[in-house]
């Protein structure tokens, strides 16, 4: 099952708020009205919303985190959501403007893929990955957590119907993919479809007769398919190899079908008559032309170019967590004391990657402050070409004390003592050398100097630490003024904008 996943990352600590739930009835009578999604367009993973003809996109969070999975709540008043803002995948529940982001689970596992019931008093989830992953209900609150599935199997991503009475979800049972169905107490499992792949991503329709959903029985392809609910009428909607669909929907009034699509040029949003036909395609945006050397950004107007850059937030656990932000005309990087580790990365870490690798010989640098550095801080603070070139400006531990230092396979460690607090980082490489720089007295100080292969690498600007080396002492540095002297980019390698996992917003019909 082929599955794009938007990286990023954040840490602990939330506030949990009643919420009102909506009133009983079901909602299979709306009208169709505005359509949310999750988009990198903006360098960073958020929530948007659109018109349902793609027009008055309009954004609603702005966290560094990973923003995603979008689902209305019935009333379409309400939106639950996933986000990595708290060093874990957690579900979160906002108005439908963006206002009152509310964090609604706590949980060491990934929480993921929400959707209210058709009363709007409860969320049902998945917890755990697509390998362990189990279907839950909570209350619309975050209270009453409770595990309907409880299986051996993989059980992932739940849809609710809108008539309120089951849920469908993919899983692994019996040891071959398909969609199941049960009750909203987790009781009366029944299997729908059998496939020698995956069936996955259910959404039922606003009658509660047909379930689209996606099939991937290759690994590398997704298309659409829709089946009565009781198994019979199986239908396929898309059969496009060189297009991957994901996250289909009905609107609200069931005449079409919402989904994303990707190909070598991005993500976009679709949609269609049921049987496929009539499809439109609803977004068009793009990160325009990629980037050329020479280059240079300042962030003085607290922002990045999306064109650019893509923006990791933070990986890593704390109250608050790791976290970047673009102000005070650079970027800020914030590590508290209470950072550890993400157990996925084997470290805390920020991070801004270029869209592109540059390639040939090439030539960039990028200013740094240390505002807030303990003398045992175990931070690193690193430019990098990855994968193999950076060159960093470390904070002692265990006794160790501050230095710069390159790294360049094969030749590994060279130091540079200071007390500096501000400078200036460089990466040079001409044919098959590369030499690491550091600004000092106006004067450029080569640090190490290596026979690389050369390839092409992307441009990073990480802020890092690891339980063995961080010295629990809050930290918090800043990037400023890069420059890209020289260098050329391989448009193939850069990365692609995307659109996806849409909802639709039911609106109730007067009358």
């Amino acid at each position: 099952m082929k599955r794009l996943v938007f990286a990023a990352a954040m840490a602990l600590g939330a506030v949990t708020l009643a919420l009102a739930a909506a009133p009983s009835h079901a909602t299979f009578a709306g009208n169709n009205g505005r359509i949310v999604f999750a988009s990198n367009r903006d360098a960073q993973n958020d929530i948007y919303v659109m018109n349902a003809d793609g027009s008055q996109q309009t954004r609603l969070t702005t966290d560094l985190s990973n923003d995603r999975s979008p689902s209305w709540s019935p009333e379409g008043r309400q939106i639950a959501f996933v986000s990595r803002r708290d060093g874990n995948f957690e579900i979160y529940q906002m108005n439908g403007d963006g206002t009152n982001q509310t964090r609604l689970t706590t949980n060491t596992a990934r929480d993921d893929s929400p959707v209210w019931t058709a009363d709007g008093s409860k969320i049902v989830f998945q917890r755990g990955g697509f390998s362990d992953g189990e279907i839950y209900s909570m209350n619309a609150d975050g209270t009453a957590q409770k595990n309907l599935t409880n299986d051996p199997a993989p059980d992932f991503t739940p849809t609710t119907s809108a008539r309120g009475s089951k849920i469908a979800f993919g899983s692994e049972r019996g040891g071959s993919g398909g969609l199941f169905t049960m009750a909203l107490d987790g009781s009366g499992l029944t299997r729908v479809t059998t496939t020698s792949g995956t069936d996955w991503r259910p959404n039922w329709s606003p009658t509660g007769n047909d379930i689209v959903f996606l099939r991937d029985v290759t690994g590398t392809d997704d298309d659409i398919y829709t089946v009565h609910s009781d198994g019979s009428g199986l239908r396929r909607v898309t059969n496009t190899p060189a297009r991957d669909e994901g996250h289909p929907i009905w609107s609200p009034d069931g005449s079409k079908i919402l989904f994303s699509a990707c190909d070598g040029l991005g993500c976009q949003l679709y949609a269609s008559n049921p049987d496929g036909s009539g499809e439109q395609q609803l977004t068009s945006d793009s990160f325009g032309p990629p980037p050329s050397a020479p280059y240079a950004e300042s962030f003085d107007n607290n922002a990045v170019n999306p064109a650019f850059w893509t923006l990791f937030g933070g990986a890593g656990a704390g109250t608050p967590p790791p976290r970047l932000t673009v102000q005070n005309g650079q970027l800020e990087v914030t590590i508290p004391a209470d950072s550890v580790s993400d157990p996925g990365l084997g470290a805390l870490a920020v991070q801004a990657v270029s869209r592109c690798q540059v390639g040939g010989d090439f030539d960039f640098q990028v200013d740094y402050r240390l505002l807030n550095w303990p003398s045992q801080s175990g931070v690193v603070v690193a430019l990098g070409g990855e994968p193999d070139n950076f060159v960093a400006r470390a904070g002692g531990s265990s006794g160790f004390p501050d230095f710069y230092f390159g790294s360049f396979p094969p030749v590994g460690f060279a130091t540079l003592n200071t007390a500096d607090l501000t400078g200036t980082l460089r990466l040079v490489r001409t044919g098959a050398t590369s030499t690491a720089y550091v600004l000092q007295s106006g004067v450029w100080v080569p640090i190490l100097s290596s026979p690389t292969t050369p390839k092409d690498e992307l441009i990073t600007l990480t802020v890092y630490s690891t339980d063995a080396t961080f010295g629990h002492q809050a930290a918090k540095v800043a990037f400023d003024n890069f420059s890209l002297n020289s260098g050329s980019f391989d448009t193939a390698t850069c990365g692609t904008l995307i659109n996806n996992g849409p909802d639709w917003q039911a609106v109730r019909r007067s009358g």
